[in-house]
């Protein structure tokens, strides 16, 4: 019994050992040391209009970006040789405008600019009534996860050692209901 008794101490103090250990590890940042640099994505959005001017679009309306922390790259193209308007490509992202010049039909512009929010971020037309005629459009970024929830973000050796203390702490509770009640 004495034996039994002296191996629950040292089962304690490891387990005390490695609690402190891993509130260490868990308190440490993640390694960023393999994370990829931010996303260059690149899209064309074509600008159009119907008939008599009676509406104005983007194709495509809606860009959906998984996750933040882009560089977006677009490649603008006026192709409304219906109502031959010139457009343009207007974008505020965390308060800062970008825009295209404004350009005739067939004519291309490009603009680059980096998104590091989540949301629904508009873009538009800003000739003057393009807008309001429903040439607006809209980045959707890190908006697919379904909803807001708890996230922990550990890395690699914190991970493992929380396995570690949970399996540990469940065999020592084990060990000591088998020694305390005399079962092997």
């Amino acid at each position: 019994m004495a034996a039994r008794l002296l191996l629950l101490r040292r089962l304690t103090l490891t387990l005390a050992a490695m609690l402190l250990l891993s509130s260490f590890l868990i308190s440490l940042p993640p390694s960023r040391a393999q994370e990829p640099p931010p996303a260059n994505l690149s899209y064309t959005i074509i600008g159009n209009g119907t008939a008599g001017g009676s509406s104005f679009f983007f194709v495509p309306k809606e860009i959906t970006i998984a996750t933040p922390e882009v560089m977006i790259n677009v490649t603008f193209v006026n192709g409304d040789t219906v109502t031959g308007s010139v457009h343009d490509f207007t974008i505020d992202v965390e308060g800062v405008r970008y825009a295209t010049p404004r350009i005739l039909p067939g004519e291309v512009a490009y603009l680059e600019f980096y998104i590091n929010v989540t949301g629904t971020i508009p873009y538009w037309c800003s000739v003057p009534g393009h807008r309001e005629l429903g040439m607006e459009g809209a980045f959707i970024v890190g908006t697919t996860g379904g909803g807001p929830g708890f996230s922990l973000d550990i890395g690699l050796v914190q991970g493992i050692m929380i396995i570690a203390l949970i399996g540990t702490g469940i065999f020592a509770v084990v060990y000591h209901l088998r020694v305390t009640r005399g079962m092997r």
